[in-house]
């Protein structure tokens, strides 16, 4: 994501599902119709991506930014750490902010053993409802380039 948004581009649609692993453990984005050069000004806002993967920014059709990037990373983090994908968690909230299920799912899922705390804050840290906070935001908090790097199963 980091070498994308270095070379431009804003990518709109970062899910596991368009991310394919090569035979050789190397990653490959696939499905970037949504990608946008940031030479090309403001992308459109239409709201579009994969529910459970676009920020309360996006799915609101406000103009895509990098922090939407980061909240798609932390979604897709989340998915693959647990199996659960995030816009479950909308269909047990009784009205419930999403900010508040993700807390106690993602929390709950560390306590179970089930991730360790570096993926919990990192999912966190991502997933913040204010944009301006997310990790990777200007300003945002950046513990996450601390923790170990996450490594897929060979």
């Amino acid at each position: 994501m980091d070498a994308l948004h270095g070379a431009g581009m804003l990518l709109r649609d970062f899910t596991a599902n368009n991310l394919m692993v090569l035979p050789s453990g190397e990653v490959r984005l696939i499905d970037l119709e949504l990608a946008h050069p940031f030479s090309d000004g403001t992308p459109a806002s239409w709201g579009a991506g994969t529910p459970g993967f676009i920020s309360p920014q996006q799915a609101t059709a406000q103009p895509a930014t990098l922090t939407d990037d980061y909240y798609a990373l932390g979604a897709t983090i989340a998915y693959m750490a647990t199996g659960v994908a995030p816009h479950l968690l909308s269909d047990t909230g009784g009205g419930r902010p999403l900010s508040e299920r993700l807390r106690e799912w993602i929390t709950s899922a560390e306590r179970d053993g089930v991730v360790p705390a570096t993926v919990c804050d990192l999912v966190l840290g991502c997933m913040v409802d204010d944009p301006a906070r997310r990790w990777g935001a200007p300003g945002g908090a950046r513990r996450h380039r601390a923790a170990p790097p996450l490594r897929l199963p060979a």
